[in-house]
């Protein structure tokens, strides 16, 4: 007889939690897997949507994503800012299906995951960011009404933050490149040369930098904790939120009589700054002009040519303009009072790789004026930002604004800034001795 060995009845009770308990997990896992894939399911459809189905009757970028069911947005913004594109973007854009495919695929893999869907606002917020990386605007911008007034205000010359000039560096975070006299922020012992790499908390690396400076700005007497990497070590910063006068330019007589002033940015009171600094160093018996646009991330382009006319004989062209859409046209700016006002004095620049957009414009008309025989010129320093194309902004219905890059600009004699920037004539490698370098430049200006 064939003995078969069943175990003991505790050992068969084993068994069967076993096998009760693996039949529980593998349950649970195919539940799981069932959970995951339904939250995915919608994302998957508009993937699937967007690649297999074509819309045949849309005639916008708006109607492709209504067509595909992508979550509520404002249609009429959308299409608003469809048609500020369609005339006023420097480049020709493609095909209203193949930009809504882009941005339909832009709005997936960027902002799916992260938005609330609900909020029919953020939505939109998303779709217009996403139609402009469809299109390639690398400088264009969505603000809403609220965005919007800040940056007017902020572009005004007066704001409510903490007072800091920062550049973009997308792999590491926001660098302090500039700070405003008892600022909030010097006041809280920021310094030239921090790197904000998280604002209350959140990682900013990597993320939207306009967003992030917005959340740096507040209400008056709020407070931001900013997290910064100063060299080697990692500082916690709580800075009090203030109102800011950004005097965006200021000046000095350095020894010898060499007039310094250093220009910031070109708000839209610059250009009246800058001729009351100017007519104040020159009353004071100033014999060389050093302007500092090294650390200046450009502004309004009215604000620049107004200065330019100012160092110029009335009619001297300033700067050129065009577009895939638009041959080259010129201006030579609006001159501010006396309109017949020419410096003839020696003039050195200081720029750098933080000299972008209107100071690349400022920087280049300088070095062709010299070629012009108007001005008696140097520019020192290192190569500026590679900034060669303007940006106008577009009011939409409910206070909402669109930024859009409308053209390329062009130093007096035709030189654009887009690829190559701004060359010094004499190359500084440490910005600690810009100035030194400046002065010694301007001697041989002096002596020559």
């Amino acid at each position: 007889m064939t003995e078969i060995y069943t175990g003991s009845k505790r050992q068969r009770r084993v068994a069967v939690i076993i096998i009760v308990l693996s039949i529980l997990a593998i349950a649970a896992i195919i539940a799981g897997a069932f959970i995951l894939g339904s939250g995915n399911y919608e994302k998957n459809r508009l993937k699937r949507a967007v690649i297999y189905s074509t819309p045949t009757e849309a005639s916008t970028v708006a109607d492709c994503l209504v067509f595909w069911e992508f979550p509520a947005f404002n249609e009429e913004l959308i299409e608003a800012i469809e048609v500020r594109y369609d005339y006023h973007f420097y480049k020709e854009i493609g095909e209203d299906v193949e930009v809504a495919r882009t941005a339909a695929n832009h709005f997936i893999d960027n902002f799916y995951d992260t938005l609330d869907r609900e909020d029919k606002d953020s939505v939109t917020q998303a779709v217009a960011a996403s139609y402009i990386a469809a299109v390639g605007d690398t400088y264009g911008y969505y603000r809403t009404a609220e965005q919007a007034n800040e940056f007017n205000s902020d572009m005004s010359g007066k704001t409510v933050g903490i007072g800091v000039t920062v550049t973009k560096d997308v792999e590491r975070g926001i660098p302090i490149i500039d700070i405003i006299e008892n600022s909030p922020a010097e006041k809280a012992g920021l310094l030239i040369g921090d790197l904000i790499t998280k604002i209350d908390g959140e990682s900013i690396v990597g993320k939207d930098y306009d967003e992030s400076v917005n959340k740096i700005r507040g209400e008056k007497g709020s407070s931001v904790t900013l997290e910064i990497k100063r060299g080697d070590k990692e500082l916690t910063v709580d800075v009090i939120r203030d109102e800011v006068i950004q005097k965006t330019v200021s000046g000095s007589m350095l020894d010898g009589n060499i007039a310094y002033i250093k220009i910031s940015s070109f708000k839209k009171n610059t250009d009246e700054l800058f001729a009351a600094e100017l007519d104040k160093l020159l009353s004071a018996g100033a014999v060389g002009v050093i302007f500092d646009v090294s650390v200046n991330p450009g502004g309004y382009l009215d604000s620049v040519t107004n200065m330019l006319s100012y160092l110029t004989p009335t009619g001297t062209k300033l700067a050129g303009f065009s577009s895939d859409r638009e041959s080259i046209y010129s201006t030579d700016g609006t001159a501010l009072e006396p309109t017949d006002k020419t410096l003839s004095l020696p003039v050195v620049v200081i720029c750098s790789e933080h000299t972008a957009s209107a100071g690349e414009l400022f920087t280049g008309a300088v070095k062709d004026f010299r070629e012009m025989g108007l001005m008696n010129s140097t520019v020192v320093g290192k190569t500026t930002y590679k900034k060669g194309v303007m940006q106008t902004t577009f009011q939409l219905g409910g206070g909402e604004t669109i930024t859009i890059t409308t053209a390329y600009y062009f130093s007096p004699l035709g030189a654009n800034n887009d690829i190559d920037g701004v060359s010094p004539d004499v190359f500084v490698e440490d910005k600690d001795d810009y100035l030194t370098t400046a002065i010694s430049e301007m001697n041989k200006l002096l002596n020559r």
